[in-house]
């Protein structure tokens, strides 16, 4: 006997695994909003929820997504950020020598950069006198043209790629947690099926033994029952080993190696999840357009069309002169001449009349800018693809579903069948096992058939840029 008959009842077997009518829908091109709903054991919502703090793959993205948003934090500092630190300068000229120390603060502010120093210093010169006295130091820069914004846009989008990476490591691991715990239930369900076999191999070499002794059977109808026990024990052998690799998989998967199914669920250990957004229109249009609106890549393609464009303007307005204006004032002018102050303001320009660097910079950002649109339209073309491609899929795993159920249905009505012949003595104990095995093999193709359908499902929702929750 298998550990738990997934289909003791063709109705509870319905209820259990959604009810075709009333929740998923049958009928190809009549998915509907049934497509932003799937149900799934409350035992693998579980292990989800508790596996994220311990999933290996989940832990190695989100330190990617760390070392990401540090990066970003660093080059945002060089922009916009303060340093303080505290310097010790020394010179010596024709006059005498002198030193130190100061407290210097640093601040970017977008295309500005500021700096000032606080501090004392105390010159010798040389005819022997000794001069002392306060420091402080105050200038500003300003580049022309600045590429100060261009710059932390480009920062931005490389954050906003990583963490969309992020979470597409976190959807891919949603669906390898599904296949998981699905591969595990359908072994069970091999090794179980495979138990039944060896029982009805066993069953019918008892049966030749006898009317082999009888002289009913020949030597050779032996042997042959005898190779259907091996064959049936290998099998079974063989079935114990994909259970363990599934369960190994399983553990590696989660990181936990305690928690796993021990068999099919009943109807009421089911959880319903729902997809955050589903389209208005519930046909295959709609939920393109979901898609195009709110899928990672698609934002991202967007931005770097704009960052393109930005980079091309900036290098045309380079190639067209670069400068840079700056002023301060210091006291004292050096440090061996402690007494004094000095100022300054500044501007520099550059008007290139034959540089083909320049001329090289401003033709690379067009092809930046004409690959960023290339990008972006292929990418729209793949997106549109691949969701209308999923859906097909969602609507031919409906169908195979469907005809899983009915295979079932009808295995169970031969077991009935022929445990009632078995009953009133026209049947045999071999029919019903027999039974037993197909109507085990055709439960195991409806959890098949059913985890199939809650993969194209969520495979699906994360095409148009939705999410599992545990």
């Amino acid at each position: 006997m298998i550990r738990r008959t997934f289909f003791s009842s063709f109705l509870a077997g319905v209820l259990v695994l959604c009810g075709l009518a009333a929740q998923v829908g049958a009928q190809a091109g009549g998915l509907g909003q049934d497509l932003a709903t799937v149900r799934l054991p409350l035992d693998l919502l579980e292990l989800g929820e508790k596996a994220r703090s311990s999933a290996p793959d989940l832990l190695t993205a989100a330190r990617d997504l760390e070392r990401a948003r540090s990066d970003f934090r660093a080059k945002v500092a060089e922009l916009s950020g303060t340093t303080v630190s505290i310097q010790v300068p020394a010179e010596a000229n024709y006059k005498g020598a002198g030193t130190g120390v100061q407290l210097a603060l640093q601040q970017a502010a977008g295309p500005w950069q500021a700096g000032a120093s606080l501090g004392l210093v105390a010159g010798y010169e040389w005819d022997g006198a000794w001069k002392t006295g306060s420091a402080l130091t105050l200038g500003v820069k300003l580049p022309l043209p600045s590429d100060a914004d261009v710059q932390r846009r480009g920062y931005e989008l490389d954050l906003a790629a990583a963490e969309a990476r992020f979470r597409g490591a976190q959807r891919s691991w949603n669906l390898a947690l599904i296949e998981g715990y699905r591969d595990v239930l359908l072994a069970r369900y091999d090794k179980d099926i495979a138990a039944l076999k060896v029982a009805a191999a066993q069953m019918e070499l008892e049966g030749a033994e006898v009317r082999g002794a009888a002289g009913a059977v020949s030597a050779a109808a032996l042997h042959t029952a005898r190779q259907g026990v091996a064959q049936a024990e290998a099998g079974l052998a063989a079935a114990e080993l994909r259970l363990e690799q599934a369960l190994f998989n399983l553990g590696q998967l989660t990181g936990d190696w305690t928690r796993s199914p021990e068999g099919p669920p009943a109807a009421d250990e089911y959880g319903v999840r729902t997809i955050e957004r589903a389209p208005a229109a519930g046909s295959v249009d709609g939920w393109v357009q979901l898609a195009l609106e709110q899928r990672d890549d698609v934002q991202l393609a967007e931005a770097r069309v704009a960052l393109a464009r930005d980079r091309l303007h900036l290098a045309e307005r380079r190639a067209g002169g670069t400068g840079e204006l700056s002023g301060g004032v210091s006291l004292p002018a050096s440090s061996s001449e402690p007494e004094k102050v000095g100022w300054y303001v500044g501007a520099a320009f550059k008007l290139p009349l034959l540089d083909a660097s320049v001329t090289e910079e401003v033709r690379k950002a067009e092809l930046a800018y004409e690959q960023a649109l290339a990008d972006r339209a292929a990418l729209l073309a793949r997106v549109e693809g691949d969701v209308r491609f999923a859906y097909r899929q969602v609507e031919l795993a409906e169908a195979v579903y469907a005809q899983a159920v009915a295979a079932a249905e009808y295995a169970a009505r031969l077991l009935e069948t022929a445990e009632q012949a078995a009953g009133s003595g026209v049947g045999t104990p071999a029919a019903v096992l027999s039974a037993r095995v197909t109507l085990a093999e055709a439960e195991r193709e409806v959890m098949a058939a059913y985890f199939d359908l809650v993969v194209r499902r969520v495979t699906l929702w994360h095409l148009v840029g939705g999410d599992l929750s545990w």
